[in-house]
């Protein structure tokens, strides 16, 4: 898988926790099996955000970049191609 599939892979709002320094937002793919879970953390400081960052979660381990989901994605792939 590249950059460009998983950008067309379409994913949908599941949940939301507001706390007063940070959001927490939680998003599910529905194009693409196994699920790949996204939790996407922003900070927030007098109402101004000041960090924000994505885990990924994909067959129930947690990815905290892209190209390190993109790896994990390759090798379940292959594993199934290979009858592993």
């Amino acid at each position: 898988m590249t950059i460009e599939q998983l950008n067309a892979i379409t994913f949908r709002f599941i949940s939301h926790a507001s706390y007063s320094d940070e959001h927490i937002s939680v998003y599910e793919s529905i194009n693409f099996v196994p699920i790949i879970t996204v939790k996407v953390f922003v900070k927030m400081s007098n109402f101004d955000i000041t960090k924000s960052r994505r885990v990924y979660y994909f067959m129930g381990e947690c990815y905290r970049s892209e190209k390190s989901l993109l790896n994990a994605i390759n090798e379940y792939q292959n594993n199934q191609e290979n009858g592993k």
